[in-house]
């Protein structure tokens, strides 16, 4: 028997062609990435970031980055419906931008997950009741570190909350365009 070559990590023999190969093709990808990614897709009159420090650690705080991307949700999904609703979890939004150029790299860094988007038709009960969930509670039903997870949503959703209500009935108020929802009425979410 032979004993097999034990290669560390990060390290490769590139005296095999096949390793050379596969690296010389990871390299140039990642060179690519580089040059695309420095790409400016866009501007940013002022700075916009997520809560806390800028990164996607501080979820229980409204965060101008998340509510910026549901609202790109609205836009992008809503084919002009004033009363879609753009909706993104708070640690989906995983960077934010200074003021001035946004480059591709800078984008794909704050949305760096390969997620779809997708619509749902909800009533407006069952919309308040998503706006319910944002206070948790583990599978034990114990509340979690992070016992409230702020949603971002688009710019034509307000609501009001009472932490002090029981479980379930803090959201005291929701409206769409200025107008209160309709219990039963369906929205594009």
């Amino acid at each position: 028997t032979t004993t097999p070559t034990i290669i560390k990590p990060g390290v490769a023999d590139e005296s095999l062609p096949a390793i050379k190969e596969i690296n010389d093709i990871a390299r140039a990808a990642y060179t690519s990435a580089l040059e695309k990614g420095e790409r400016v897709i866009g501007t940013a009159t002022q700075a916009i970031s997520t809560a806390g420090d800028g990164g996607s650690g501080t979820r229980n705080q409204e965060s101008p980055m998340t509510n910026t991307v549901a609202q790109m949700f609205a836009d992008v999904l809503g084919g002009g419906d004033p009363e879609v609703i753009g909706v993104q979890n708070a640690g989906g939004t995983r960077d934010s931008f200074n003021a001035g150029d946004i480059t591709y790299r800078e984008a794909a860094m704050t949305l760096p997950f390969a997620n779809s988007l997708f619509t749902v038709d909800l009533t407006g009960a069952q919309f308040t009741k998503v706006l319910e969930q944002q206070w948790q509670r583990d599978k034990e039903g114990n509340v979690p570190s992070r016992s409230y997870l702020t949603l971002g949503l688009s710019k034509n959703v307000s609501y009001t909350f009472d932490e002090s209500l029981p479980e379930g009935s803090r959201i005291t108020s929701v409206s769409i365009n200025g107008k209160p929802t309709d219990p039963a009425k369906l929205y594009t979410i």
